[in-house]
Parts: structure tokens; sequence; C-alpha cells
């Protein structure tokens, strides 16, 4: 069993492969997963990942400028 304690799956940078991605995980051994957000938007992003697949969200940010 593998656990991903911070993935950051809804990066751009994963925009072109992240459903191929998000289904190898299991066939990888990565059996749980959290996808941290950082600030409002990455943290709905997030949230809306972990409604379509089955992973965990953390999410936080500063106020603070």
């Amino acid at each position: 069993m593998l656990f991903d304690s911070h993935a950051h799956l809804n990066d751009a940078r994963f925009d072109e492969d992240r459903e191929e991605l998000i289904k190898t995980l299991k066939e990888k051994k990565v059996d749980l997963v959290v996808n941290p957000g950082a600030d409002i938007e990455s943290s709905i992003s997030s949230v809306k990942l972990s409604n379509k697949y089955d992973f965990y969200i953390c999410s936080s940010w500063s106020t603070s400028t």
C-alpha cells in the first residue's frame, strides 16, 4: 500500500494526462491520495476531483498578502 500525501493532481501540468494518471494509481498500488488546495480556486478544484475520484483533499490558504 502506498499513500501519496501531497499530490496536486489539479495542477495545470497534469491537464493533458490527468485522467490516465489517476486511473493508473491503483495499478501502481497507490491506495490513498491527498490532494491539497493552496488557495480558494485550487481548493474548489480539489473538491471537484475528489468527488469524481476516490481520494482525500485538504485545503488551506492565507488571507495575508
